[in-house]
């Protein structure tokens, strides 16, 4: 009988939580090869595992390597920069759409700058509108 996906990813996480002598954290590298360093919970939030079936996706499931996201690093940091502040749901619905929409991670970048000073201004409205912007 086929394994799910999701039942796949869930053994894969608890071999990572296991396995890593920094208990508590774990390490995620960007498709350019940066390195991140984030907390175990990080792996049960929601934006995070549809991060993970995407990687999974693009790089199939890889128990022993490092684990990689589909991401470039600054969209990586903005999604970090938003788990970390855990955001109403409005704004999570909205990165969940932009990250899953077609062309991925990597053309909400095309529409969104997140070094820009005007995003922190108009909360969660101006989040939600410039990251569905990006799956147009």
């Amino acid at each position: 009988m086929k394994e799910s996906a999701s039942r796949k990813l869930s053994k894969m996480i608890e071999k990572w939580r296991i396995r890593r002598k920094n208990q508590g954290h774990f390490v995620v590298y960007t498709k350019e090869g940066k390195r991140h360093t984030l907390p175990l919970k990080y792996l049960n939030h929601p934006i995070f595992r549809v991060l993970l079936e995407m990687a999974e996706e693009e790089y199939g499931l890889t128990v022993d390597g490092p684990l990689r996201v589909p991401c470039d690093k600054h969209f990586f940091d903005y999604i970090i920069s938003i788990i970390a502040k855990d955001p109403p749901q409005d704004v999570e619905n909205a990165l969940l759409s932009a990250i899953t929409c077609r062309g991925g991670a990597s053309s909400a970048l095309s529409v969104f700058d997140p070094s820009s000073s005007h995003n922190d201004q108009g909360g969660a409205q101006h989040h939600q509108a410039m990251l569905l912007s990006s799956c147009g």
